[in-house]
Parts: structure tokens; sequence; C-alpha cells
């Protein structure tokens, strides 16, 4: 069991408060439950929450991986250090590190982010924002695109999904999906309006 990443794209004439953005993830993820008394087959998570492990990753992939992996060698050269229990995102221990790390990533990153997005004291990042914002080196392993319901179009359902790998009964299968969310979203015209919500999710 373990934490993956999906982005889900909703439009924004559903409403872009919180309430209302957790009521359309609600509908739109709400058939892939596994507590369904009855079950498809098509459910993947028993529990999910907009950012989690993953808040911050748009902000994250704004910076070109390579320099990302000279930011951690920094971190290393400079003698920092993380808990050994690791509960979601690596805690920076002892805490007192907090405030140069994150000054060295704004000195690394100027504009990306006020906090190193990397560690988990770093939380208020925005885990929904239009799809016209999403940095093109975003990668999620699913990506849901909302569409309005068939039979209530009040509602909203899932009407694309793409999957970088499925557990296909005896174990998982990778898919031809690189999970490159923004080249996806572009082939399916999906309008810069419409929003994307980082989603954790438990399966």
């Amino acid at each position: 069991m373990s934490h993956h990443h999906c982005e889900v794209i909703i439009p924004p004439a559903f409403g872009t408060s919180a309430d209302a953005i957790d009521a359309a993830l609600e509908q739109i993820l709400g058939p892939f439950s596994e507590h369904k008394s009855e079950r498809t087959g098509n459910e993947f998570w028993d529990f999910w929450k907009i950012g989690g492990r993953w808040t911050g990753v748009k902000q994250q992939s704004s910076v070109p991986e390579k320099m990302l992996d000279e930011f951690m060698e920094e971190l290393t050269r400079l003698g920092v250090t993380v808990s050994g229990i690791q509960f979601g995102k690596q805690a920076l221990s002892p805490k007192s590190q907090e405030e140069a790390v994150d000054a060295l990533w704004r000195n690394w990153f100027p504009g990306t982010a006020e906090r190193c997005p990397l560690f988990a004291h770093a939380d208020g990042f925005d885990d929904v924002i239009p799809v016209c914002n999403l940095p093109v080196g975003l990668t999620a392993e699913r990506v849901i695109v909302a569409k309005p319901h068939w039979e209530d179009p009040a509602r909203l359902e899932a009407g694309h999904m793409r999957c970088q790998r499925y557990w296909n009964s005896v174990e998982w299968e990778q898919t031809v999906s690189d999970g490159k969310v923004v080249p996806l979203l572009l082939d399916l015209k999906v309008p810069g309006d419409w929003l994307s919500v980082t989603v954790d999710y438990h399966s």
C-alpha cells in the first residue's frame, strides 16, 4: 500500500472555492473508492486529500531536475539532516535548519516559492492552479480530466483518465503514458482556465 500523485482537472464553472473543489473531487473520485459495497474492479483509492505529500509539487516541477539534484547535493555538503522516520515528506531535523534551507531555496530558485517544497515543514502551497499556469515539467502517476455527468450535467464525473501503470490483478503493468501533464492536456484541448488540483491518494 502506498501514496500516489494524481492531478484532477476540473472546469471553473462548477466553483472555485475550497468547498466547491472538495465537492467536485468527491463526485469525480467517488466511483473509484475501494470502500464501495459493490466493486467493479476499477477502484484505485482508499483515501485521498488535496496536496498531502505532493503539496508543492507544481512549484518543484518548475525547476529542472538537474538543478534539483545539484541543490540536494549542496544541502548534503552543508550537512543538512532529515528525520530518520518518514511519514509523507521527509522532515528537516533539527527544525532549526528550516529557515536556512528556505533561504537557500529562494537564492537558488528565485520566484518559485518562499519555502523549500522538498520537506514536510513547507506548507501553504497553492495546490489548485489554472491549467495555463502549469509547469511544463509536471508529471503525475494519474491524470483525470472531468466532464459533466452524463445523467446529471450539474454534477461531474471522470471524462478522461491516463495513468503510468495499473494493477492487473497480479502485478503492476506499465502503460504508454509518460505521466507528462501539460502535453496530455494540450492533446485533449483542455481550456487554460480549468483548474488542476494536486491529489495525494492512497491505494
